[in-house]
């Protein structure tokens, strides 16, 4: 069930949506255009490495190959985080955030995190 196309499309897409959130926050840490373009590109291209790179040995959806074999709750842990860390992020530089538990919403309120 891992590999099936669907799952794949969807973790893609989440992957792609972290790495412009990602570098969304790159921009916004800056004033200056320089700082802004290493910070937009750079932060992305680590965190993009770092996904390709730490894999759990013989995973079908990354066809079995792990340049470096981790175990499987790192390689998680490697996969939440940057997700988590738009979710946290976001909404302090304007961002709106959509949550499958409550809807769209501006509201601070109903995030306990922040």
């Amino acid at each position: 069930m891992g590999s099936h196309p669907v799952n794949l499309t969807v973790r893609f897409l989440l992957e792609i949506t972290a790495l412009i959130a990602i570098g969304y926050w790159g921009w916004q840490q800056s004033n200056n255009l320089l700082p802004q373009i290493g910070l937009t590109c750079g932060v992305p291209l680590i965190a993009a490495i770092l996904w390709g790179t730490f894999n759990v040995a013989n995973d079908p959806s990354r066809s079995g190959k792990a340049p470096v074999p981790v175990p499987g709750w790192l390689r998680l842990t490697l996969e939440l985080a940057p997700i988590c860390l738009c979710y946290v992020g976001t909404p302090r530089y304007g961002g709106h955030r959509v949550r499958l538990d409550y809807g769209y919403s501006n509201d601070h309120s109903l995030y306990p995190l922040l």
